[in-house]
């Protein structure tokens, strides 16, 4: 559970290269309730009661040379520790009974691991994490949990945050992460508008992982508050100069207080098929060099 570790995606409750978890909802020097249920070809990982991997074993999985013995069998086990200290209060051990039927079912329901990308990348030891995933009608709390257990994709949430947006203020971001104590995500902060910087302060952003803003937002020349992905908002008289406007509003971006620059090279609609047209080398390289400049992750 060490954040500051090289290999930060292997947290408590993982099935090591097969489900990597890049959360812990338990901190070290902490005890916790770590709950194995082996039945048939499927495995299940809780925490606390809090189920985190939910995967089932195909009849062909997918292991690399050096996990091959990574698969459901037989005989002994016991408690191995790779790296620092564990502590063991107690085991208890419950044998099961299974019927063929019920593995049966199971296997019908497996992922086909030879077409799927996402064990190929555990079993590579890569972190898999979606960075930027927003809650809403069609991805609910509980979807987001069982999908994330079930296909193996870590989550990273992200509030849209900003005046406007679902999250307006200091209290309501407080209100948001009483709302997520022992969810199993990853918490990012997406920063709204240009006003995000003197909304929410110092301290409310630290309590995300990361923080993260695009450039998409911004006042134009003749003071239109304007959405680049909202046509009616988008007033252009001049393409080229409307593009430098573009360019100059992603430099200044880069001074806001946020880690990651997402949505880098968006264009509004009246201008998007002709990319290169308008994404020059030289409004490459300022983008580039402002982001060198301030240490900002693309």
């Amino acid at each position: 559970n060490d954040l500051d570790h090289q290999q930060w995606w292997t947290k408590t409750g993982s099935l090591l290269s097969v489900r990597n978890l890049t959360k812990s909802i338990v901190k070290n020097n902490e005890w916790f309730n770590l709950r194995i249920r082996v039945e048939g070809k499927k495995i299940e990982v809780a925490v606390n009661d809090e189920l985190l991997v939910d995967y089932i074993e195909p009849a062909q999985p997918y292991r690399t040379p050096e996990n091959r013995s990574q698969i459901l069998s037989g005989g002994t086990f016991c408690l191995q520790s790779t790296e620092g200290i564990v502590e063991v209060k107690f085991i208890e051990v419950t044998p099961l009974k299974i019927e063929k039927t019920v593995i049966d079912s199971q296997l019908v329901q497996a992922i086909d691991e030879s077409s799927d990308e996402i064990i190929k990348l555990h079993q590579a030891n890569f972190p898999v994490l979606d960075y930027h995933v927003h809650l809403k009608e069609d991805l609910t709390l509980e979807l987001a949990r069982s999908q994330s257990r079930k296909y193996g994709i870590n989550y990273a949430l992200a509030p849209n945050c900003g005046i406007g947006f679902p999250i307006q203020n200091d209290a309501q971001v407080l209100e948001y992460f009483n709302g997520m104590k022992g969810q199993p995500f990853v918490q990012a902060m997406q920063g709204e508008g240009r006003e995000w910087p003197a909304t929410f302060s110092k301290e409310v952003r630290d309590l995300f992982d990361y923080v993260f803003t695009d450039a998409m937002t911004f006042t134009d020349r003749k003071g239109n508050r304007t959405r680049l992905w909202m046509p009616d908002e988008v007033f252009i008289d001049d393409e080229q100069k409307y593009m430098d406007l573009i360019v100059e509003n992603i430099v200044k971006v880069m001074d806001e207080p946020m880690d990651v620059y997402v949505n880098p090279n968006f264009l509004p609609d009246a201008m998007n098929d002709r990319y290169d047209l308008f994404w020059t080398d030289e409004r490459q390289n300022k983008v580039i060099e402002a982001m060198v400049r301030t240490h900002k992750v693309l």
